[in-house]
């Protein structure tokens, strides 16, 4: 189960973002996952158990499944893995996607001309010499 929970995190569309620093919260991200699904198949199981007083109760592993979802939740958010998170970093696909080649060549292409030289024309100005129109 955690092989295809750390499948599923590197197939997400942000998962080219991801560097070595956030190899720790995605292997945390995928063991809770894996005990979710763990503590699920339990339940799934026997949903009534015998307490310790031999009253029926709710399996206690159902608590464990809630606090388990709420501990992925937090990493999925933190790491983009849900669409809000996804778009309240920035990381939409469209845009994760990109390039530095794609960024140059539609800057190109908006009318930033290759001969133009941002710098020299700052010096021009510290200078108060007056840059030539283009």
């Amino acid at each position: 189960m955690t092989r295809d929970a750390w499948d599923a995190v590197w197939s997400s569309p942000v998962a080219h973002a991801f560097g070595a620093h956030h190899l720790p919260a995605l292997r945390r991200l995928c063991i809770l996952r894996d005990k979710f699904e763990r503590a699920r198949a339990a339940v799934d199981r026997a949903f009534m158990v015998k307490g310790s007083m031999d009253q029926v109760r709710v399996n206690p592993a159902l608590q464990a499944m809630v606090a388990l979802d709420s501990a992925c939740l937090r990493l999925e958010n933190e790491l983009g893995l849900t669409p809000m998170s996804e778009a309240r970093l920035g990381l939409t696909v469209g845009q994760a996607e990109r390039t530095l080649e794609e960024l140059n060549r539609a800057a190109r292409e908006a009318g930033a001309a290759d001969d133009e030289d941002p710098v020299a024309d700052l010096l021009a100005l510290q200078t108060g010499a007056v840059p030539e129109a283009t």
